[in-house]
C-alpha cells in the first residue's frame, strides 16, 4: 500500500500478484502487477468528438487506496508522452477521468469528470476512454478513423460546422436557451444561458449582437465539482454585446455607467485566463452555436477549424478595455483609429466619429455623455536620478512588454479597490512560475524592491482601477544589506511584508506552518460543510500574502519518502511539520507540466541517493503556483488537503545536515 494513496496515480509495485483488470463491463485484460507492468492495447481517447488516441497505446493499471481497476492509457512520441488519460475508480461502476498531452497545451491532469462503464469504455456526455485487446473487434460506431491532421495542418475537406449542418447557412449563429459552462473556481461553478439575441448592425469585419444573458451558479463546499449541486439563477437576464468576427472579435459590457470593449482572440489559448474564461465560452455559444467546456484546449481546436488565425502571446494592449459611447461604435470601419490608453477618458458625444455609409446600424440607446475625467499620478514625482522603466494602468488584467534594468529597481503600485496582484517573470523565460510581488484585496499604495537587474515582464491581475510603474534606482537608494521597507506594506501572517524575500531557513517554514494551522482550526470550527469549505481559499490567501515568491532557500526538514518511478526518476518527500509535507509527484503523467521528478543525473539526485527516511536536510527549490491553493497541493479531498497537505515542490538543492 503506498504511503500517500491520495496522490498515488501510478503505484510502483503490487507485490508481484496477478491482477485481473476489468477495464469496463465488457472487456477484461490481464496485467502482471510486478512493478505495474504495462500492456499494449487498442485504445481510444475521444473528447467532444475529437479523437486524440485512436490505435495502439500503452495501458498500465494502478491501485488507488488499495482498490484495483484504475488504469492509464498513454501514447508516446519517442520517449515523450503525446497524449494520455487516466480512469480512477471511486467505487464499483463509478470513476473519475482526466487527460494530458500535447493538444492540452502543456496542462496536465485536466479533469473530464465522472465516467461510467459502457462495454470496453468509460464515458460521459463529452469524453470516452476505451481499451481493447490488440486484434479484438471494435463496435462499428467506434471503428478507427483516419489519423488526425497535424497541428496547423490543412485538410482537403471543409471544417465541420459547429451547428452540425453543412456549413452553408449564416456564418454566425447562436445557441439559445442552453446552459453554457463557465468556470469552476474556489468551490463554485458558473453557467450562462443566452435568452435573447438581436442583430444591432454589421460591417465588412463581422456582426454586432445584443445579448440577454442569464447567469447561474452552484457552490461546492468540499471542492468536488462532479457531485450534484443545486443550481440557482442570479436573476433577470443582463445585457451584453458581442461582435462576432474572425478578424476583430470584441466583447462589450456595461460597468460604472460606461460601455467597455475588450478585444478577444478566439482559438488562441494564450489569450485566455481565469477572469475571461466565461466570456470565451459565451462567445462560442453566441457566435457559433457551440458549447465549449474547455476554452483552452477545445477552444483552440475549434478556432482552427473555423478559420480563426490568432496565435502566440498576445500583445499587452490586447487586454486593455476601451471605453465606448455606444456599443455600435465598434461598427465604425476605422475603429479604433488609434490605440487608446488603458483607462481612457470618457468621450463626449461630440467626439464620436460618424458612421460610414457602408455600415448598417440599429443602435441601442447610447450611454449618457460625460465630461472627460482628469487624472493625476498616484505616485510621488520621480527624483532627478531615477529612471522610469515602464508605466502601466488599467481596470483589468494586463501583461507588459519586456523591459530592461541595468541594476536594482523597484515596482510601485496604487490600487483603488478590490483584488490586485503582480507576478514578475525573468527573460529568457524558462516556462516556470514567476515571483509574486503584490497580492492584495484593498485600496492602497505600496512597492517592491528588486535588487538585481535584467530583462523582465510583469503580469497584473486586477478587478478595479490600478496604476503601476517600474523605477530604476540610483546607487544611493540601494541598501547594502536588506531592501527598504515598502510604503504601506501589506502584512501576511506573522508580519511578512509582500514584495520582500521569504525568510531563509525555519523562519520561512513557520509562515507556511502558520497558514496550515490556521486553516485546520477554521475547518474544525466550521458548523457545516460550507463553513468548513471556506478554510481552503482562506488558507490560499494567507499563503499568497506570506510569500513574495514561490522560490525558497535554506529550508529545513526531515526525509519522509525516497524512491524512484518506473523510469528511474527520483521521488522525494520532505516533512517540515506534523502532517505537513512537500515534495515531487510520483508519476510522469501527474508531473507532465510541473517537472518535479528528479533527474538521475542531477546533483539533487546524487545527494538524495546517500540519504534515508528520517535524515534531517536543508533544501531549496520552488513551489508550483495554483489558483486553488496558491501553491499546488495534491490531495484528492478537501479533508485531506486541510489535515495532511502535501505541496508539490521542485527541488534545486539538497544537503544533509
Amino acid at each position: 500500500m503506498p504511503k500517500y494513496p491520495h496522490r498515488n496515480m501510478l503505484s510502483a509495485s503490487w507485490g508481484g500478484a496477478m491482477i485481473i483488470l476489468s477495464i469496463a463491463a465488457g472487456a477484461v485484460l490481464l496485467a502482471s502487477a510486478a512493478h505495474a507492468q504495462s500492456n499494449t492495447a487498442d485504445c481510444l481517447l475521444e473528447i467532444s468528438g475529437t479523437r486524440y488516441i485512436d490505435g495502439p497505446c500503452e495501458m498500465k493499471p494502478f491501485l488507488v487506496n488499495g482498490r484495483v481497476g484504475s488504469f492509464q492509457l498513454a501514447q508516446y512520441s519517442g520517449t515523450r508522452i503525446d497524449h494520455a488519460a487516466q480512469v480512477v475508480i471511486i467505487e464499483v461502476g463509478q470513476a473519475q477521468a482526466n487527460w494530458s498531452g500535447s493538444a492540452a497545451f502543456g496542462r496536465s491532469a485536466i479533469p473530464l469528470g465522472g465516467v461510467s462503464p459502457t462495454g470496453a469504455c468509460w464515458e460521459n456526455a463529452t469524453a470516452r476512454i476505451c481499451a481493447w485487446r490488440i486484434g479484438e473487434a471494435r463496435p462499428p460506431r467506434l471503428a478507427r478513423r483516419q489519423p488526425l491532421p497535424a497541428q496547423g495542418g490543412s485538410s482537403s475537406s471543409p471544417p465541420p460546422s459547429p451547428t452540425g449542418g453543412s456549413g452553408t447557412g449564416p456564418e454566425f449563429d447562436a445557441l439559445m436557451g442552453k446552459l453554457i459552462p463557465g468556470r469552476c473556481h474556489m468551490n463554485a461553478c458558473s453557467w450562462y444561458s443566452i435568452e435573447t439575441r438581436r442583430l444591432v448592425g454589421s460591417n465588412s469585419k463581422g456582426e454586432l449582437y445584443e445579448l440577454g444573458i442569464k447567469s447561474w451558479s452552484a457552490t461546492y463546499p468540499d471542492g468536488n465539482y462532479n457531485r450534484p449541486a443545486r443550481r440557482s439563477s442570479d436573476g433577470a437576464a443582463q445585457t451584453s454585446y458581442v461582435f462576432c468576427s474572425k478578424q476583430a472579435p470584441i466583447w462589450i459590457d456595461r460597468s460604472d455607467e460606461k460601455w467597455l470593449a475588450s478585444r478577444l482572440q478566439p482559438g488562441n489559448s494564450k489569450a485566455v485566463f481565469g477572469a475571461n474564461e466565461w466570456i470565451y465560452a459565451v462567445y462560442w455559444g453566441a457566435c457559433h452555436r457551440a458549447i465549449v467546456r474547455d476554452v483552452y484546449t477545445e477552444g483552440e481546436l475549434l478556432g482552427k477549424k473555423l478559420g480563426y488565425h490568432f496565435v502566440g502571446e498576445p500583445d499587452e494592449h490586447e487586454f486593455e478595455e476601451i471605453t465606448l459611447v455606444s456599443p455600435s461604435d465598434v461598427l465604425n470601419e476605422g475603429w479604433p483609429s488609434s490605440r487608446p490608453s488603458s483607462i481612457p477618458a470618457l468621450a463626449t458625444s461630440e467626439s464620436r466619429p460618424p458612421s460610414p455609409p457602408s455600415t448598417t446600424i440599429a443602435p441601442p440607446q447610447a450611454a449618457p455623455a460625460q465630461t472627460p475625467v482628469a487624472s493625476s499620478s498616484p505616485f510621488p514625482a520621480e527624483k532627478p536620478d531615477e529612471v522610469i522603466l515602464g508605466e502601466w494602468n488599467g481596470m483589468t488584467n494586463l501583461r507588459t512588454r519586456p523591459f530592461h534594468s541595468q541594476g536594482a529597481w523597484e515596482l510601485q503600485w496604487s490600487v483603488s479597490a478590490g483584488y490586485f496582484s503582480a507576478w514578475l517573470h525573468s527573460l529568457p523565460s524558462d516556462g516556470k512560475q514567476g515571483d509574486l510581488l503584490a497580492n492584495q484585496t484593498d485600496a492602497s499604495s505600496s512597492s517592491s524592491f528588486q535588487p538585481n537587474g535584467g530583462d523582465f515582464f510583469i503580469e497584473f491581475e486586477a478587478e478595479s482601477q490600478w496604476a503601476a510603474r517600474a523605477v530604476a534606482l540610483p546607487s544611493s537608494a540601494i541598501p547594502s544589506t536588506s531592501p527598504p521597507e515598502p510604503r504601506s506594506p501589506l502584512q501576511g501572517p506573522k508580519g511578512a511584508a509582500l514584495g520582500q524575500p521569504a525568510p531563509r531557513g525555519e523562519g520561512g517554514e513557520r509562515l507556511l506552518v502558520s497558514a496550515i494551522e490556521e486553516a485546520r482550526r477554521a475547518y474544525a470550527a466550521g458548523r457545516n460543510d460550507m463553513a468548513k469549505g471556506a478554510a481552503r481559499p482562506l488558507r490560499a490567501k494567507s499563503i499568497c500574502a506570506s510569500f513574495s515568491s514561490p522560490r525558497v532557500e535554506g529550508w529545513v526538514g526531515t526525509i519522509d519518502e525516497l524512491s524512484t518511478n518506473g523510469d528511474g526518476n527520483g521521488i522525494l518527500t520532505i516533512k517540515i511539520a506534523d502532517r505537513l509535507t512537500l515534495g515531487t509527484w510520483n508519476n510522469i503523467l501527474s508531473d507532465f507540466a510541473d517537472h518535479t521528478l528528479i533527474d538521475p543525473a542531477s546533483p539533487v539526485f546524487k545527494v538524495a541517493s546517500n540519504l534515508k527516511p528520517g535524515d534531517r536536510v536543508t533544501f531549496s527549490g520552488q513551489f508550483v503556483k495554483s489558483d486553488v491553493d496558491c501553491f499546488k497541493e495534491s490531495s484528492l479531498t478537501l479533508g485531506g488537503s486541510i489535515d495532511e497537505p502535501h505541496f508539490i515542490f521542485r527541488f534545486s538543492d539538497l544537503q544533509a545536515r
